[in-house]
């Protein structure tokens, strides 16, 4: 009973302390939000903060941020931190309070680099960690040198502090880009040199350069371009008259003028009139050095078979280019490896000798009718005899009649043949070429049909050509060529395999 007098005026006795105004215990605390860093430059930024409490008035005496190179957690920072001044006795709003830091008056920070991500964090206690990235310096002015030719412009320059990709815009006429997205695009790369090709002569070119970096998933661009140029293709002036080289229909042939060929390494020949200079390429950009003018060159194709096209054009003395050239040539690589023979004289066919045949005695036969019994026996094993030989003669018929032609020992062609080749391909190719009058190879003698060889000449390869250009459809319109070229190469052998049944 004791006990229960004492609580009750204790409880009395906190309720009358309360309403007389005496100090509340309060539980609200204070909080800090990051918000994102503003007025960023190559060196400095604002880093900007808002404190909120979960009532309307809070007091507290210290604010500020912490900043570094690298992600951490609260108080781990590599570069710096900042306190205001003088310790705050509040309020702070319900609604927020706003306040904020320049990198430059953190407590042992320097200025910041170019182009570097930096991770920031408020605190009263620790807000959100966020980061920001500092702009890149333009390319510098001064390092910047321009070249003109004839229909190209060549720009080097050394990347600004910071920078990432450098971009460079152009306009053609009398002004230059306004900013980054003006213009026309010339470089967009992270290298300091860039050719601009295939441009008219008389032109001025107007150029700007920016910096531009990412990282941390942002990205920032220079406040302002780096350099401004023009520069102008070069072209006639009065009292000044430019070579420009002269070309010819000849002015680029490929191994003499052949069609095919079946080394990716073949020769050039090249002519042009007034030329200094020349360039060689397997496209018409042309992004290969200028050479030295030759007349001769060796070339190698691009791997694959098929229609390959080499481009050539020549450069006077003056920086004057001439117009584009072209030749083509269809590269087939062999199927199996040529090997070298030395042709062996063929040898003269022989003819087997003809035995006549022995003349048969007609004689009146008796009707069956009248003949004796030894007779009948005599006249039914020579019909047996006969039925035999019929039968024989039949399966010899149906033989051919399947595709496969007398003389020809080989299953398919299945290797490429030309001239100096030795093997059975080679004899059966010319069976087939023979049994055309239009094709064959020769009309009597060696190679003639029945005198077929096994070694690849002269006359077979002009038989070859023949026979290609009677196919052309299916031989050589592939290549888009019209004339043989006496290389059994695979449309070739396509065309003898139909024709072998195979």
């Amino acid at each position: 009973m004791r006990n229960k007098n004492f609580i009750f005026p204790a409880l009395f006795l906190v309720f009358l302390l309360g309403f007389l105004g005496y100090p509340k215990i309060s539980s609200a605390t204070i909080s800090v939000t990051t918000d994102a860093a503003t007025a960023i430059s190559t060196t400095t930024a604002v880093l900007n903060g808002t404190l909120t409490t979960t009532v309307n008035s809070e007091t507290y005496d210290r604010r500020g941020f912490n900043l570094g190179t690298a992600s951490a957690t609260r108080g781990n920072y590599d570069l710096g931190s900042s306190t205001d001044a003088q310790a705050f006795v509040g309020p702070v709003s319900a609604g927020g309070t706003a306040f904020s830091h320049t990198t430059t008056t953190l407590s042992g920070t320097t200025p910041l680099a170019p182009g570097t991500l930096y991770y920031f964090r408020g605190y009263v206690k620790y807000g959100d960690e966020l980061t920001f990235l500092t702009k890149p310096v333009e390319p510098a002015t001064s390092t910047f040198s321009v070249s003109s030719f004839a229909d190209r412009i060549k720009i080097t320059w050394t990347a600004g502090t910071g920078n990432e990709k450098t971009m460079i815009r152009y306009n053609d006429g009398t002004t230059y880009p306004t900013s980054i997205t003006a213009g026309n695009q010339a470089y967009w790369d992270n290298g300091t040199e860039v050719t601009l090709y295939n441009l008219p002569q008389n032109h001025t070119y107007y150029f700007r350069a920016w910096s531009s970096t990412s990282d941390g998933g942002l990205t920032q661009q220079s406040d302002s371009y780096g350099s401004v140029m023009s520069a102008t293709t070069a072209a006639s002036r009065s009292g000044r008259s430019y070579t420009v080289p002269t070309t010819y229909t000849d002015s680029l042939i490929i191994n003499e003028g052949a069609a095919i060929t079946e080394s990716r390494e073949v020769t050039l020949k090249l002519k042009a009139g007034d030329a200094n200079l020349m360039s060689i390429s397997n496209d018409n950009l042309f992004l290969v050095p200028l050479e030295t003018y030759a007349t001769t060159k060796t070339w190698t194709l691009p791997a694959g078979d098929g229609k390959k096209t080499i481009y050539a054009k020549f450069v006077s003395s003056d920086g004057v280019n001439s117009g584009v050239i072209s030749a083509t040539i269809t590269l087939t690589t062999p199927t199996a490896p040529i090997i070298p023979i030395t042709p062996t004289p063929p040898t003269p066919a022989v003819e087997e000798p003809i035995v006549a045949e022995t003349p048969v005695e007609l004689t009146e036969e008796k009707p069956i009718s009248e003949m004796t019994a030894e007779e009948l026996k005599a006249k039914i094993a020579e019909i047996l005899i006969q039925a035999q030989n019929l039968q024989s003669q039949l399966a010899q018929l149906k033989e051919v009649g399947e595709g496969e032609i007398e003389g020809c020992n080989i299953g398919s062609f299945d290797r490429n043949i030309r001239a100096g080749y030795v093997g059975e391909d080679v004899k059966c190719l010319q069976i087939i070429l023979n049994s055309d009058s239009a094709t064959q190879v020769a009309v009597s003698g060696v190679g003639s049909s029945g005198n077929e060889t096994a070694y690849f000449g002269d006359l077979t390869k002009a038989a070859v050509v023949k026979f290609q250009e009677k196919y052309a459809q299916d031989i050589l319109v592939p290549y888009d060529i019209t004339k043989g070229t006496g290389v059994v190469a695979q449309t070739t052998r396509n065309k003898l395999n139909e024709l072998l049944g195979k």
